[in-house]
C-alpha cells in the first residue's frame, strides 16, 4: 500500500495546482487489495482477489462545496487527467449549488500515519485450514482478507494515512433447515483459535438436530450471547447517540439523555476509535479522540458529533459518523464458563434478527430469534426453540432486567462488503436477563 499512498499524494498534488486562489480541495480514498472466497458445502465455490482504489473529491468556495468522484487506474497520467476534468466540472456547477451553513473542513495541516504491521496468513493457508477441520460439515459462507485503506488530503497541506490488514470468516454450519451461524475475524490468523470455535459449534449443531419446541409467549429468563446483543447495538446506532438527533429530539435514547430514564449501573459505552479498526480521521479531516464515552454507569454522557452537526449546535467533532463505528460495551464479572449454570432454566439466545423499533421513543425493540436459540433446563440445552418475536425496551434489557455481563468479551468485526470492505466493528459481552419478552 506505500505505493498506493505515494500515487494518492503525487495525484492530489497534481489537481491542487488547477485550483483558484478562492478554492480549496479535500479527498478522501478508500483503497482495499482484498482476497474473496465463497464456500459451501465446505468447498471453494468461487475464489478472487479484487484492488480497488476510489477517491472522492470536494471542491469549496467559502460556504459552498460540490463533490464527485472516481476510481483510480493506478496510472498516474491516467489518473491525474480524469481528476481534472473532473474538477473542470465541479468548478462549472460549483456556482449553482446552494450556500451551506453547516459546511466544516479541518483547514490545518495536520499529519498522521497510522500503519499496523502486516500479520495475515496466505489466503491458500488459511482456506486449507478451514475445509481440513471441517470436514463432513456443511460449511457455507465467505472468507475476505487483505489490506485496506483510508487516506485524506487537503490544499490547505493536510495529510492523513491509515492502514489494515485484516480477515473475516463469515460463515454457518447446516444441518437440513437449521443452521449455527461463526464468525472469526482479526488481524493475526489462528489456526488453534478457528479450531476451538469450530468444535463448539460442531457441538451446537448436534443440538440443533433434536426435536424443536415451540415456546408460548411470555417472560423468560434469557442469556443473550455477544452475537445476539450486537443487533440491539445496531438498532441503538440509529441515532441513539447521535447529537444532531438528540438536539432535534429524534434519538430512541432522548429519556436517557434527559435524565428521565438511566440504565443498569453496569452499563457503560464507548465509540473505541484507538482499539478498534477504523481511521482517527473524519472525512473532513478532523483528528479524532481515543475514545468517546457514550454511556456511562448507565446514565447518558457524550453523544457523536460529526463535523455538520459541530458546526450547528457549537460542538467539537469526536467522530466522522454519528452512528459507532467501533462501540464497545464494558465487561462484567460473570465468568463465560459460569454461564449456564448462572442461566439455569430459560433461554440462550445466539441471533436474533430483522429488528426494528416498536415504541421509538420507549427505545422498545422488536425483531425475531435466529440461529441456534435453546431451551436450557438446569443449566443444560435441552432443545432448539422454533422462531419467536421478541418485544422489549432497552431501558428494561440494559437497566432493570440485566442480571449480570460477562467478563469474556467477543470482537466483531462487520463483515459487509457493500462498495468496499468495512473498518467497522463491535467489542461486546454477553447479557444475563431476568425477563426477556416473547410475543408470539
Amino acid at each position: 500500500m506505500q505505493a498506493v499512498r505515494s500515487h494518492f499524494h503525487a495525484l492530489f498534488d497534481a489537481l491542487s495546482a488547477t485550483l483558484d486562489a478562492s478554492e480549496h480541495l479535500y479527498a478522501c480514498l478508500y483503497a482495499e487489495r482484498s482476497d474473496f472466497v465463497r464456500l459451501n458445502n465446505n468447498q471453494v465455490r468461487q475464489a478472487g482477489h479484487v484492488d480497488q482504489y476510489e477517491i472522492q473529491l470536494a471542491l469549496v468556495r467559502t460556504d459552498r462545496q460540490c463533490l464527485g468522484q472516481y476510481e483510480l487506474s493506478n496510472n498516474l497520467t491516467i489518473d491525474i487527467a480524469e481528476g481534472q476534468a473532473l474538477i473542470q466540472r465541479l468548478k462549472q456547477w460549483l456556482a449553482d449549488c446552494p450556500a451551506d451553513p453547516y459546511l466544516y473542513y479541518n483547514n490545518s495541516a495536520e499529519q498522521s500515519t497510522d500503519i499496523q504491521p502486516e500479520l495475515l496468513t496466505d489466503s491458500n493457508t488459511v482456506l486449507s485450514a478451514i475445509t481440513s477441520n471441517a470436514q463432513g460439515l456443511d460449511l457455507v459462507g465467505i472468507y475476505a482478507a487483505g489490506q485496506i485503506a483510508q487516506g485524506f488530503a487537503s490544499s490547505h497541506g493536510q495529510r492523513n494515512w491509515h492502514q489494515r490488514a485484516l480477515f473475516n470468516l463469515d460463515c454457518s454450519l447446516h444441518h437440513n433447515t437449521r443452521a449455527v451461524k461463526m464468525h472469526y475475524a482479526g488481524n493475526q490468523w489462528s489456526t488453534e483459535a478457528f479450531r476451538q470455535q469450530l468444535q463448539r459449534s460442531r457441538k451446537t449443531l448436534e443440538l440443533m438436530a433434536r426435536p424443536a419446541v415451540t415456546l408460548d409467549p411470555g417472560r423468560y429468563r434469557a442469556y443473550l450471547a455477544p452475537t445476539a446483543v450486537a443487533e440491539l447495538m445496531h438498532l441503538l446506532g440509529w441515532d441513539g447517540f447521535s447529537l444532531g438527533a438528540q438536539k432535534t429530539q429524534q434519538s430512541p435514547l432522548q429519556k436517557l439523555v434527559a435524565g428521565e430514564r438511566q440504565l443498569h449501573e453496569q452499563i457503560t459505552l464507548t465509540e473505541d476509535h484507538a482499539g478498534a479498526f477504523a481511521a482517527r480521521f473524519s472525512d473532513e479531516g478532523f483528528s479524532l479522540p481515543a475514545r468517546v464515552e457514550l454511556v456511562r454507569a448507565g446514565r447518558a454522557a457524550t453523544a457523536l458529533c460529526n463535523a455538520r452537526s459541530a458546526r450547528e449546535f457549537g460542538q467539537p467533532v469526536n467522530a466522522g459518523s454519528e452512528t459507532p463505528q467501533s462501540l464497545s460495551l464494558a465487561a462484567g464479572n460473570l465468568a463465560t464458563e459460569n454461564v449456564m449454570d448462572a442461566l439455569d432454566d430459560g433461554l440462550y439466545i445466539n441471533h436474533l434478527w430483522y429488528g426494528n423499533y416498536s415504541d421509538h421513543n420507549e427505545c422498545r425493540m422488536t425483531g425475531l430469534t435466529r440461529y441456534a436459540c435453546f431451551q436450557v433446563k438446569a443449566g443444560e440445552c435441552r432443545a432448539p426453540i422454533e422462531v419467536m418475536r421478541f418485544d422489549d425496551s432497552i431501558y428494561r434489557l440494559l437497566g432493570e432486567q440485566l442480571l449480570a455481563i460477562t467478563l469474556d468479551r467477543q470482537l466483531l468485526h462487520d463483515p459487509d462488503t457493500y462498495e468496499r470492505r468495512s473498518f467497522a466493528s463491535m467489542h461486546l459481552p454477553g447479557i444475563l436477563l431476568n425477563e426477556f419478552r416473547l410475543t408470539l
